[in-house]
């Protein structure tokens, strides 16, 4: 058996304690009373006190005043003078209040140590407590950043790439990483290129097989979660069974691994995963915090759905419009036709007939005459009617001539019409043109015009056309009052509105720059 430090030191106090005693005991009994040794005595209580054992203390003293006793009565040379009794009576008293003051000293070594272990176990809790704050307060913090980071409206990709770092940053892991379902319906997970990496070279094989390795439920860490719909915690994912990647590669340089679902509502919509380097025993406090955060990215792809849901559906509208464009146009074409075809020709045999009618009835009956001029006068006007109808519906000249000339002809008519003085510039040929997007680019031109007809308040219009592979170029330049961005940018703009309508199809870009004063300046890119 072996005595460890504490129980070594009580026995060398103990050895020199009885050593002192018979020491004691030789003296008393060979040594005058008269010659006090009772100071020699004070050594068996001081020993005694090293033990820091009152009961110790007390049987050092009370064996010291025996040995004082002993050699007052015993001594070989006994002497009853006052001198030996005053030197008893004075060694008595010394090692009675020495005692005394060592059992106090003893009392409040004890007290001093209870209130150090109180204090010790007082800061203990302290530092315990202050650990749990700081953890709660990086734990506040961890919930504020995500949650400002899910409602903010940007990229989000980003958003969730610095996510993932912030998790990162807060667990002290060096990997995070993001899988996605196939579709918003689909039970099948595929890795994405959304990554935290604290050393990217360290990870490099890791994250090549990650982004290769698609999950099904309860495949792997992410199938893990997605089919309990609970964070999941592997301490070493070489030894897991269920961790496909670790026998695709080695030296993936991770150990731990824990994931979390991210919810909308009770749809899962991915799954965060995240490494150590180290093995590590699962954490429920971080897994809990780990949850409440899966509902706060949810966030992120609600507003992601929404925006898919919205851009969808705007895109369905604007096919419908362009769709009801094209239907319109080609509405349009048809009644031209039939109007030129048919009605035209029908006015023009009656207007043919009314002439022969007024050649007859000259020599008949002269007065009539003036009532088949009337009807040819009358005819004559509907045929002009009816051009400037089928003119107005589609102009023969866009199909038949081509976009410049389309355009030429209608800057005459917006001349003749409004009393704006207009030059035209061509300046390139433009042999070669899709019949659709030149009738797009007709459609804005026209719309153009007529912006600057009722607002403008210009005198003077420059045109410019010049193609360039493919690509039309069409400025217009009035002197007008101008136009304010307010007007450019309102949704009830319906015909700025509808100019940019027409151009979205063919990546078209309409540019307006103004100056109160100065005129405006329109630049339409098809």
């Amino acid at each position: 058996m072996f005595l460890n430090d504490d129980n070594k030191r009580l026995f060398q106090i103990v050895g020199f304690f009885v050593l002192l005693f018979a020491l004691g005991w030789e003296l008393e009994i060979n040594v005058p009373s008269d010659v006090s040794t009772g100071v020699l005595y004070l050594a068996l209580a001081g020993f005694a006190y090293q033990t820091r054992n009152r009961n110790y203390i007390l049987t050092a003293a009370a064996m010291a005043i025996s040995l004082e006793f002993i050699g007052y009565f015993k001594s070989p040379q006994q002497s009853t003078s006052e001198y030996a009794l005053a030197s008893l009576i004075i060694a008595i008293c010394i090692i009675t209040i020495t005692t005394q003051l060592f059992l106090k000293r003893n009392q409040s070594e004890k007290e001093l140590h209870a209130i150090q272990e109180h204090l010790h176990i007082k800061q203990i809790a302290l530092n315990l407590a202050n650990t749990a704050y700081k953890r709660e307060t990086t734990f506040v913090q961890l919930h504020k950043d995500i949650a400002v980071a899910a409602n903010e409206a940007g990229n989000i990709e980003e958003t969730l790439k610095l996510c993932l770092k912030r998790i990162c940053h807060h667990t002290g892991w060096p990997v995070g990483h993001l899988y996605l379902p196939e579709s918003r319906n689909s039970s099948y997970l595929l890795p994405t290129t959304i990554w935290y990496l604290e050393h990217p070279e360290s990870f490099k094989n890791f994250k090549e097989i990650s982004e290769t390795t698609a999950m099904a439920p309860g495949e792997g860490l992410p199938g893990r979660v997605l089919k309990s719909g609970k964070p999941e915690w592997i301490i070493d994912v070489g030894a897991d069974p269920n961790f496909p990647r670790s026998r695709l590669a080695k030296d993936i340089n991770v150990k731990a691994g824990f994931a979390f679902p991210i919810f909308i509502g009770e749809e899962i919509a991915g799954v965060m995963e995240f490494f150590s380097s180290q093995a590590v025993e699962p954490n429920p406090q971080l897994l809990d915090i780990m949850s409440q955060i899966g509902a706060q990215l949810g966030r992120i792809f609600e507003r992601k759905y929404a925006e898919e849901e919205i851009n969808d559906s705007q895109e369905k509208l604007r096919n419908l419009y362009h769709r009801l464009q094209s239907v319109r146009e080609e509405e349009r074409t048809r009644i031209a036709r039939e109007v030129h075809d048919e009605l035209a020709q029908i006015l023009t045999a009656i207007k043919f007939k009314a002439t022969l009618l007024e050649k007859k009835l000259v020599t008949i009956e002269p007065d009539l005459t003036k009532y088949t001029q009337a009807i040819t006068n009358l005819v004559s006007e509907n045929i002009k009617i009816v051009k400037k109808i089928v003119m107005d519906l589609r102009p023969p000249i866009l199909d038949d001539f081509g976009i410049s000339e389309a355009i030429e002809w209608q800057i005459n008519e917006f001349a003749t019409n409004s009393g704006i003085e207009c030059s035209y510039i061509l300046k390139s040929k433009t042999d070669q043109w899709d019949k659709e997007k030149a009738t797009a680019l007709f459609r804005i031109f026209q719309e153009a015009l007529t912006n600057v007809a009722r607002h403008s308040q210009a005198k003077n219009l420059q045109v410019e056309l010049e193609q360039k592979n493919g690509i039309f170029k069409l400025t217009l330049k009035d002197d007008g009052i101008g136009i304010t961005t307010h007007q450019i940018t309102d949704p009830t703009s319906l015909g700025i509105l509808g100019m940019r309508e027409r151009a979205t199809p063919w990546c078209g870009n309409i540019n307006f720059e103004s100056a109160a004063g100065e005129g405006t300046l329109v630049t339409i890119v098809l």
